[in-house]
């Protein structure tokens, strides 16, 4: 029965949870950048305006959304050091989460009105756990195909 388990659960090779690591560290930076250091973040990357009667709900949200790196920072931290086997999950799971935010964006027709620079390190960030979810996959069939 013990040999039937440990064939069942395939062995998650170590570059896929240090990436999911090193993607929890991003996520908390980034959380400490909405929240914290809001105004910095706004200044440097977001390029909001601030002067009209909306900028309070513009601080909200983003504070909000650091709240949320702030979890799943800590969450993708926790995966990788005591729950392996769920990393490539993880990592998949992020893209397909924000596709679905980005066919919403189209659908309602949202167009922002500023820099967001922020979302060129929000691209390299999703193709990183593509690649590194793809890569594992490769890994993990050639090691089954040596079998």
């Amino acid at each position: 029965m013990e040999d039937v388990e440990k064939e069942d659960k395939k062995e998650i090779p170590k570059f896929t949870w240090v990436v999911l690591i090193i993607l929890g560290c991003i996520d908390l930076f980034w959380g400490i950048m909405h929240t914290i250091f809001i105004d910095e973040a706004i200044a440097l990357f977001a390029h909001f305006d601030l002067s009209g009667p909306m900028a309070g709900d513009l601080m909200l949200q983003m504070t909000a959304f650091g709240i949320s790196n702030l979890i799943t920072g800590a969450m993708f931290i926790m995966i990788a050091l005591k729950a392996r086997q769920l990393a490539e999950i993880v990592l998949i799971c992020i893209p397909v989460a924000y596709l679905i935010g980005i066919i919403a964006i189209k659908i309602k027709n949202i167009v922002p009105q500023s820099d967001l620079l922020g979302q060129y390190g929000m691209m390299v960030y999703l193709v990183v756990c593509i690649i590194t979810f793809i890569a594992t996959r490769v890994k993990i069939w050639h090691e089954n195909k040596k079998k």
